[in-house]
């Protein structure tokens, strides 16, 4: 099987390992498919076999664009890919790992947000199917897309200015809200240790008075009701482990609430 053929071709290298190549940027990919669009030239006539021999492996070139396409909360992504030196076919070198409870919230307050911008269309535009005419040639990414300006994301917006108008809070909003907003549109939220120094500075920065610092002492007190040691929420980009305090979570369902079932909240 090919499984056998792999381990056989690593044992019969005498246990060295290939080396690392170093990563290029996107320019230089570029230039190569740009090159290699006309095939009609005699110059490419030796990469025919080699681009219908890639022809297999388009399916699975087009599921990881897919896979990895930017979500609604997010304007642009950057991902690393994994491209034939022809040209011949390309694969996004990545695979997204997510935790589902904030994954959940994520899609829930942009299912709010999409309704809302859906309800007033204000910025709904529909779109014609299908796009392109089949004898229009495909359009260049360098030349048509790569200096458009990217729409804005769909964020929620957190805080409530009249709640603060009334409660002590300059935003109305609880520890823990502030806490999970401060990463919750990340592109790998918690991947890296929360820095907390940098959440309490922030507080006690807008007030030096000593109403300013009770409520700086009163959130420190709440913050401790959610840190962990070392501000290490999970194992690392692979999300292969995480814990979140039950604050935390409280307030991540309360976001994915349009998308859970109401027994699960």
């Amino acid at each position: 099987s090919h499984r056998r053929r792999f381990a056989a071709l690593n044992s019969s290298q005498n246990g060295l390992a290939a080396p690392q190549k170093e990563l290029l940027p996107p320019e230089h990919v570029r230039k190569i498919l740009a090159d290699h669009g006309d095939m009609s030239s005699k110059r490419y006539s030796a990469d025919k076999r080699v681009y219908l021999g890639a022809l297999k492996y388009v399916p699975h070139a087009v599921f990881k664009l897919l896979e990895n396409m930017p979500m609604p909360w997010e304007n642009v992504r950057t991902v690393p890919v994994l491209y034939h030196v022809t040209g011949a076919i390309s694969f996004v070198n990545e695979v997204p790992k997510v935790i589902e409870p904030v994954y959940l919230a994520q899609w829930g307050s942009a299912w709010v947000m999409m309704r809302r911008e859906k309800r007033d269309r204000r910025h709904f535009k529909r779109m014609r199917f299908p796009p392109f005419d089949d004898e229009e040639p495909v359009l260049d990414y360098a030349d048509h897309i790569l200096d458009v300006e990217p729409p804005e994301p769909i964020r929620m917006e957190f805080g409530n200015e009249e709640d603060g108008m009334e409660d002590d809070e300059e935003d109305g909003l609880e520890n823990v809200e502030r806490f999970v907003a401060s990463w919750l549109y990340e592109h790998k939220p918690l991947s890296e240790p929360v820095d907390y120094d940098e959440f309490e500075e922030s507080d006690s920065e807008d007030d030096d008075s000593e109403d300013g610092s009770r409520r700086v002492s009163r959130r420190n007190n709440e913050l401790a009701g959610f840190r962990v040691p070392g501000g290490r929420y999970t194992n690392g980009p692979s999300y292969r482990t995480w814990r979140l305090p039950t604050p935390v979570m409280s307030c991540l369902y309360r976001l994915a609430g349009p998308l859970v079932s109401s027994h699960l909240l």
